[in-house]
Order: C-alpha cells, then sequence, then structure tokens
C-alpha cells in the first residue's frame, strides 16, 4: 500500500506542524503536569482542522494525519474524540473536550472534566452525557493528562440512535494510535538530542553502540506502528484498527521505558518536557483496555465467534484487504 502523501495532505502537515512550532514544543521551565492551551484549539477549530474528517479530499486519513501532529506538541489537546468520534453523532461542533469510555466506567477516564460530554460504549449502542461540576472527581496523577472519575447511573444519558458502536470503536482505535505515534516520535527526538549533548567519559552518551541500536529498535518501532496507522485510517475494517492500536501500545511501552532510562533520573521529573509525552505513552497503552483487549478484539474481527475457520491463513489474508 502507497503511503505517499497528496500535495493536498502535506500541505496539512506542514500547517499543523509550524503551528505547533509557533507555539514551542518544550515548554522549558514548565513544573506542572499537563499544560492545556485553549487559545491554540480555539485558532484550530476556527480554521477548520476540527472538521477535517468531513471533507472530501481529506477525510479519515487526513484528520489521522492532524492528530499525529498535534500529538508532538508538549501540550494536551484533545483531538480523538472531537476529530474523529464527535462528527460521527450528528450533534453538531464539538464541546470543550469529548471523553470516550467503554462500559462499564470503573476507572479515571483521560478528559472527564467539567464541560465535557462523555461518549459511552455500552454493548451495540453508544450513549452521551454533558458532565457539569459535580458529575466529575478529578483524579491526581503523573499522567499528563485530565483524568476523572464518574458514575455512570448518575447521569442523563442521551441514546446516539443510528450510530455503530464497533465503527466508532475503530475511530477511538486508530485515533488513540496516532497519538501514540506523535508522543513517541516527540519523546525520541529529544532523547536523540539529549544523548548528542550528553557527555559521559569525555564523549557524548549517543556515541556508544549499545546506545544507538536501542534507539533505533524505538525508531523502526514508531515508523511499522505510524504504517499500520495509516493503513487502517485507510481501511478502517477488519481487525486493521484493533492491530494498529496492539502494535501501538506495545511501541508507547518500549520508547517511554528506553527515553526515560537513557535521560536519567531527570527524565522522570515534571522540570523536564520530556514527562509531556512519555507519561501520555503510559497513559495510552491502557486505552481501551490496553494491548491484550486490542489483540482479543483484532482476532475476533478476523474470526468471528460462531464461525467456521476453514482456511486461517485465508481468513487473515481477506481482513487485510
Amino acid at each position: 500500500m502507497d503511503f505517499s502523501l497528496n500535495e493536498t495532505q502535506r500541505a496539512v502537515v506542514e500547517a499543523i506542524d509550524s503551528a505547533v512550532e509557533r507555539q514551542g514544543r518544550h515548554l522549558p521551565g514548565s513544573v506542572d503536569k499537563y499544560v492545556t492551551n485553549p487559545e491554540f484549539v480555539r485558532e484550530l477549530r476556527e480554521q477548520g482542522y476540527w472538521d477535517i474528517v468531513d471533507q472530501d479530499d481529506l477525510g479519515l486519513f487526513g484528520a489521522v494525519l492532524m492528530i499525529e501532529s498535534l500529538s508532538r506538541s508538549p501540550y494536551c489537546l484533545e483531538t480523538t474524540g472531537s476529530v474523529l468520534v464527535w462528527p460521527m453523532l450528528g450533534r453538531g461542533e464539538a464541546p470543550e473536550a469529548v471523553a470516550l469510555v467503554v462500559a462499564p466506567a470503573t476507572g479515571p477516564i483521560r478528559f472527564a472534566m467539567p464541560g465535557a460530554s462523555l461518549v459511552v460504549i455500552e454493548g451495540d449502542e453508544v450513549r452521551i452525557a454533558s458532565l457539569g461540576e459535580n458529575d466529575v472527581q478529578a483524579v491526581e496523577s503523573h499522567f499528563a493528562y485530565p483524568l476523572g472519575r464518574v458514575d455512570c447511573d448518575k447521569l442523563e444519558f442521551d441514546l446516539a440512535a443510528g450510530v455503530d458502536a464497533g465503527e466508532l470503536r475503530e475511530r477511538w482505535s486508530i485515533g488513540a494510535a496516532a497519538e501514540i505515534v506523535g508522543a513517541a516520535t516527540a519523546a525520541l527526538d529529544i532523547t536523540l538530542q539529549h544523548v548528542k549533548d550528553r557527555i559521559l567519559f569525555g564523549k557524548p552518551l549517543g556515541a556508544l553502540q549499545v546506545v544507538q541500536h536501542r534507539l533505533s529498535i524505538c525508531k523502526v518501532a514508531i515508523a511499522a506502528t505510524q504504517k499500520l496507522v495509516y493503513r487502517a485510517a485507510l481501511r478502517p475494517h477488519g481487525p486493521n484498527p484493533a492491530l494498529a492500536l496492539a502494535q501501538a501500545q506495545e511501541t508507547a511501552v518500549k520508547v517511554s521505558q528506553e527515553c526515560q532510562q537513557f535521560h536519567g533520573a531527570i527524565g522522570l521529573t515534571l522540570e523536564h518536557p520530556l514527562h509531556h509525552w512519555t507519561y501520555r505513552l503510559k497513559f495510552l497503552a491502557t486505552e481501551i483496555g490496553g494491548g491484550p483487549a486490542s489483540l482479543e478484539r483484532a482476532a475476533e474481527r478476523t474470526w468471528p465467534a460462531g464461525q467456521a475457520i476453514s482456511d486461517p491463513l485465508a481468513d487473515v489474508e481477506a481482513a487485510w484487504i
């Protein structure tokens, strides 16, 4: 499959990367667990980027390119719910943030905060609720996201009639995987610069072959993940979205561990900008149940329960086409 970008797609990536550069990539001196940028989001919305998935010449693939680029920013930006999922619901302009969860909602939820909309997948149904001040219990963490707990039994939900829960989950999977690619790329970039600058026994840390090998493995893992995400965006059916997320979540764990180790203790602190990406990667590795759940969904989409398997290899080939 040819993943070369056309002129329009390249223009989107270049425009987003340029916008991120203008905002600053490293936030020097910031000790906040996460930093929001409402003005930047407002600018992107006004320029139509939040509606990119509905544009015929860009669609899902263009939206994924944008999410990946924005995820390289140190700012905490809610994209997957607003850009990929909300347009499916037919509810007009996206709210301040969209929090996504699969019922039952037992753990902390990304972007579950007052002013956000909560989208819940419950079996084959999709339900939506607006979150007020008294609906969310904020969760303190180092995961570089606003997290909140919600008691769904106390919320008033609207049924999103006609919305395919499976398709919504697939878009969520693709978006989360694209976020991982962007965050992992940024974390690796800053780590590569660190090992060039860090002098150990009279020479750069990056001059050691073992360091080069381990960071090269990270680079290859990110590149492979990116291709799977692009494939899922171009063919968002069968096992493609779940496989992309499973690979992305494995990459998230690998890259966050390696980048933090090569930074030493400073990489774990809020004083160093690395945490803006590695701590996100740690949480994204658990999204929609984590890697094992993603692989289970991929297997189910390839070999649905109750369906006889005549030729496993042929079934895999058919699912990937």
